[in-house]
């Protein structure tokens, strides 16, 4: 596999943020990097289905190893989550 076709996600210091709802009043929306989809399975993993789930590099937003905040890049996921939400 070429190393621009790698998931990123091994790095040790990756985090798990869990949502404080998991119930019948909270959604759950995962959000992934790439096609590996690695936050959607870890929550399957634990059997959740994802309410919700934005594959980053879908939005036409390239990934890379530069971990600089992108303004627009983030205001595209967060509109495509708006959407979703509203649908």
């Amino acid at each position: 596999m070429e190393q621009s076709k790698k998931c990123l996600c091994s790095n040790s210091d990756v985090r798990i943020v869990a949502c404080s709802g998991a119930s019948n009043v909270g959604q759950i929306v995962a959000i992934d990097g790439c096609p590996f989809q690695c936050a959607a399975k870890t929550l399957q993993h634990e059997e959740i289905e994802p309410a919700i789930q934005v594959i980053v590099t879908e939005l036409g937003i390239e990934k890379s190893h530069d971990i600089a905040l992108d303004e627009k890049a983030s205001s595209m996921v967060v509109e495509k989550v708006k959407k979703e939400l509203s649908s």
